[in-house]
């Protein structure tokens, strides 16, 4: 099985599927897909729910703290004092060896290493 990319797609957009976390239990998990535009002269970050509810929707410029977290599979970026916490991990499976080295490449990295240069 391969893992989802957060490379750009043939139409300068980013997107990934995953769970926005609103808290650390299974109620506060909102499925849906997160998304950044690359277009000039300022791209935006949102994470739209499957239900069409807009969790997330700001310019990527505006954003801050950009970092991975729970066994590199959830991504947390901030927006003034508001935190958005999105895990992507592919089909809800956390790999990675509890007592250390963790894959490398995961998602959340890859868009963490995406947003660190255009963050605020």
């Amino acid at each position: 099985m391969s893992q989802p990319s957060a490379g750009p797609g043939s139409s300068g957009v980013y997107a990934s599927p995953g769970n926005y976390r609103t808290n650390m239990t299974a109620f506060g998990v909102r499925p849906g897909v997160l998304r950044a535009t690359t277009e000039l002269p300022v791209g935006r970050l949102t994470f739209v729910a499957d239900n069409g509810e807009v969790l997330l929707d700001a310019p990527i410029n505006e954003l801050h703290s950009v970092g991975i977290t729970e066994m590199d599979r959830t991504l947390e970026v901030w927006q003034g004092d508001t935190r958005h916490r999105i895990s992507l991990a592919p089909e809800g499976v956390y790999l990675g060896n509890l007592v250390g080295g963790f894959v490398p490449a995961t998602l959340a990295g890859q868009w963490r290493d995406y947003l660190l240069p255009l963050v605020g």
